[in-house]
């Protein structure tokens, strides 16, 4: 409920920034307009992700599962990232096969993929790096070639001892 009563105002406020971007605006205005929009939208991205964390504890959340070159989306996840990258002089490396074929559910993938590289672009420092992998690895007693895993590592400070039981 509280999901739905957040989405109403805030669709009631990209939509007429919308408008505004569409039309002649100043630059200056534009660029505030633009602000106010995009926040919005990032906005209603949290709430949505409150929604769906509330779908998955009350077990109703379905995992919509479709063959996927992960390898290919963790390139597409991470090239959102490279004007960040240079701007913020982080290294930045993407490293994955050429293709890594896997059943998944590839919005919720690229979901996860976005909040582990924006937290890493968070809070890493200028100067840093941060790497994100994909490779071929199954879970113990599971074929070789049936699973996958994604890394993204960095030289910002951590999570500290105290913070990770809160997660």
């Amino acid at each position: 409920n509280v999901s739905h009563e957040l989405r109403t105002p805030l669709a009631l406020i990209v939509g007429p920034a919308d408008e505004l971007l569409a039309s002649e605006l100043p630059a200056e205005a534009r660029r505030e307009v633009g602000v106010i929009a995009r926040n919005a939208r990032t906005l209603s991205k949290h709430v949505n992700d409150l929604l769906d964390v509330s779908k998955l504890e009350a077990g109703k959340m379905a995992l919509e599962l479709s063959d996927v070159d992960v390898a290919h989306l963790v390139r597409l996840v991470a090239a959102h990232f490279e004007a960040l990258a240079a701007e913020r002089e982080l290294s930045f490396a993407v490293e994955a096969p050429p293709t890594l074929p896997a059943r998944v559910d590839p919005e919720k993938l690229q979901r996860v993929l976005f909040n582990l590289l924006s937290n890493a672009f968070k809070f890493t420092p200028a100067g840093g790096r941060i790497r994100c992998s994909a490779r071929q690895e199954a879970p113990p007693g599971v074929p070789s070639d049936a699973g996958f895993a994604i890394e993204v590592a960095d030289s910002g400070p951590g999570v500290g001892v105290m913070e990770r039981e809160a997660v």
